[in-house]
């Protein structure tokens, strides 16, 4: 049997050379103080996103630079799996389906306007995800399908056309894709714990607790959308959640769809799921805003917190690539914002410190 040793050497010594490239939290305290889009770029250059500026001076374009970004973590996520073997690898394999999922989205909504709301749609925007990911898809064939059937068919050699196809009636009937993105949303997630259920020992109980942290997130920011949008019953909320968080399945529903309870309902599920965070849940006087925002802001801490903490630790477990793989998103979202930000010139100017 491999030992974890074997198993894991060369990916850790990979990801902790690659993860030396990654911007430091005082070099993007530094870029936050940039006045300028070439700033950023400049204190970029020595990071894994040097080069990126390249295509910003070529084409002024921002959204060109994101799908940069966007292909950067493909490609990244692409090269940890090639130095991963066996079970290890197929899990680090299926991290990309989210990539094809959120391009298949794009491709709806592009539609869903063209379709559904009657608006003019480019052929193909340049700032469209066209590679192939997972499955050869022919995405200017989808960009010019005449029915959401029609997408279906072409998508019939993947998951996402029998994922897509019983929410056909819906998005005639009620002009809406949400539902459909959830079944999608559901489908990476369903993959992804598959994946990660044939690794088994140690590694798979590290897996699961990560992944469900992100779907945690993900959840919480479904209730949100739900609650602003939406009115649903309790059985409609459950239904649209991803199975497999930690915090979703202590959330007592036919409370959380009261608009004025569903602050504290949140709140209450939180410490149920993460005792250790319950202090910093004592106010109770903030608006369900508030609470979304705190909440979310928990999680996402708790993510950065274990992501860090599995990479600082035994380092011949599935818990780094798992590690590298929240850090490396989160910072190349970090980066989009200041990149955004210097494009519309909208940085937060800084205070000067007192001498």
């Amino acid at each position: 049997m491999t030992g974890p040793l074997s198993k894991y050497a060369s990916l850790n010594a990979f990801i902790r050379a690659r993860k030396s490239k990654l911007p430091s939290p005082e070099l993007l305290r530094t870029i936050q103080r940039s006045t300028t889009i070439d700033e950023v770029f400049l204190h970029l250059r020595s990071t894994v996103f040097a080069g990126i500026d390249e295509i910003y001076r070529k084409t002024a374009d921002i959204m060109q630079v994101e799908l940069e970004l966007t292909l950067q973590e493909i490609r990244e996520h692409r090269a940890v799996a090639a130095h991963a073997r066996g079970a290890v690898q197929k899990m680090a394999r299926a991290l990309l389906m989210r990539y094809e999922i959120e391009a298949v989205k794009n491709v709806l909504r592009l539609l869903f306007d063209r379709l559904i709301r009657g608006r003019p749609v480019a052929d193909a925007p340049p700032y469209l995800l066209t590679a192939t990911i997972v499955y050869p898809i022919s995405w200017s064939e989808l960009m010019h399908a005449e029915s959401f059937a029609e997408v279906c068919t072409m998508l019939n050699h993947t998951p996402y056309g029998e994922t897509i196809a019983p929410h056909l009636g819906a998005i005639a009937a009620n002009g809406q894709l949400f539902f459909c993105e959830v079944a999608l949303d559901k489908l990476y997630y369903r993959h992804l714990l598959e994946s990660i259920s044939r690794i088994g020992g140690n590694d798979k109980c590290i897996a699961e607790r990560i992944i469900a942290l992100e779907i945690d997130l993900k959840n919480i920011s479904r209730i949100l959308r739900m609650k602003t949008y939406y009115r649903l019953t309790h059985e409609q909320m459950i239904a649209v959640l991803i199975p497999g968080g930690r915090f979703s399945g202590k959330i007592d529903m036919p409370q959380a769809i009261d608009r004025t309870r569903v602050g504290t309902v949140l709140k209450d599920a939180l410490r149920a799921a993460y005792p250790h965070v319950a202090p910093l849940l004592s106010s109770s006087h903030e608006h369900a805003g508030d609470s979304f925002s705190l909440i979310d802001a928990l999680l996402e801490h708790i993510l950065d917190i274990e992501a860090e903490k599995l990479l600082k630790g035994f380092p011949f477990n599935i818990g780094i690539v798992l590690a590298y793989s929240i850090i490396y998103g989160r910072l190349s979202a970090r980066v989009r914002f200041l990149l955004n930000a210097g494009h519309y010139g909208t940085f937060v100017p800084q205070r000067k410190e007192r001498s």
